[in-house]
């Protein structure tokens, strides 16, 4: 599996955003038939949440 819990600041929301179902179809059909190569391009705090951009 290449998404890991260490990629995100909330584990329990993560393992919540692992049983969906478009999560599920990502993880066993589309990465596996699409991607060849799948590099962590951004690491550390992000120099602005998303959310701010959403209100």
């Amino acid at each position: 599996m290449h998404s890991t819990a260490l990629e995100y600041e909330d584990e329990p929301v993560f393992k919540k955003h692992q049983n969906n179902e478009p999560y599920k179809i990502w993880l066993t059909k589309i990465m596996p038939e699409m991607v060849t190569t799948f590099q962590l391009l951004f690491e550390g705090q992000p120099l602005c949440p998303l959310d701010d951009y959403l209100k």
